[in-house]
């Protein structure tokens, strides 16, 4: 017989940073997450979501799996003449755990970074030294993204799989919206991580913008691969828009990267709120 006490594992330690700025330094702070998964944005007090931000993470962002791929087959002279010099490429491992297993990234900069473990790195043999950085060449946007998965079928063998991100909307009719004034910054975080999962709104304590009132609200989720540019199109999207609502009283914007990536330490993802004075809060969460 299992024990109960057997499955009762603490939650992992997290550390909560927040901090104010503007939509400037806000917009700067997006660009340096380059590995995305999960998004979400929160609007309260409203129900019909304008038709361009329901597709902003779905028109147009497939992307490629690609089986058993070969890292040399990404530092091939054709490889990186045809789509790293010409494009902007974000590649990673799928399904790779970084603290036991070797993984890999490869950012739209153009750097490919190793994450491997003491036997393999010294197997390779390789030196702890930095190399110095080159000027980013001019993207040819001509490239299209579906000749990436033609190269790998066609030149290196490979079975690929193209995967399209996935949405989903929750709308709840009667929510009290939290006063981000005089709530904490957790207890707003709460309330909108419940929304997003479709939980009973009635159970969460805040202290709501209209106290006698209760208003619709509408979380868009997307599920996918995206780089800190399509993430960024949704920030602008999202100040677009809470200029427009006099009556929406603030947006949110949720983030979360991939476990396996590297390019963030502690597993962070951060959560950016906007008021109708376009102040911005960024509220990021790492996992230690």
């Amino acid at each position: 017989m299992i024990t109960p006490e057997t499955w009762d594992f603490p939650p992992p330690p997290s550390t909560l940073v927040s901090d104010s700025v503007s939509v400037e330094d806000a917009s700067c702070f997006i660009k340096t997450h380059h590995f995305n998964s999960l998004v979400s944005v929160t609007l309260p007090d409203c129900v019909q979501v304008p038709e361009h931000i329901k597709t902003l993470l779905t028109a147009d962002c497939e992307f490629y799996q690609v089986k058993q791929l070969p890292l040399a087959e990404l530092v091939k002279p054709d490889f990186v003449n045809a789509f790293v010099k010409r494009g902007k490429l974000l590649a990673l491992s799928s399904n790779a755990r970084c603290d036991v297993e070797d993984s890999f990234m490869f950012s739209k900069e153009g750097n490919l970074k190793l994450s491997v473990q003491p036997e393999t790195y010294q197997t390779l043999g390789l030196e702890g030294q930095t190399i110095s950085s080159k000027t980013s060449t001019t993207h040819d946007d001509r490239v299209c993204p579906s000749s990436i998965a033609e190269y790998f079928q066609t030149r290196a063998g490979l079975q690929v799989k193209l995967c399209a991100p996935q949405s989903t909307t929750v709308h709840k009719y009667s929510t009290r919206i939290p006063d981000l004034n005089s709530n904490k910054p957790d207890q707003v975080l709460e309330w909108i991580g419940a929304l997003a999962l479709d939980c009973d709104m009635d159970k969460i304590d805040i202290d709501s913008t209209c106290s006698d009132m209760e208003l619709p609200s509408t979380v868009i989720l997307w599920n996918g691969l995206y780089s800190s540019h399509q993430i960024h199109i949704v920030f602008q999207s999202l100040v677009a828009f809470i200029k427009d609502r006099p009556s929406v009283p603030w947006v949110s914007m949720n983030v979360q990267g991939f476990f396996n990536t590297t390019s963030c330490p502690g597993q962070q993802h951060y959560t950016v709120i906007i008021d109708h004075q376009l102040e911005c809060t960024i509220h990021k969460v790492t996992c230690r």
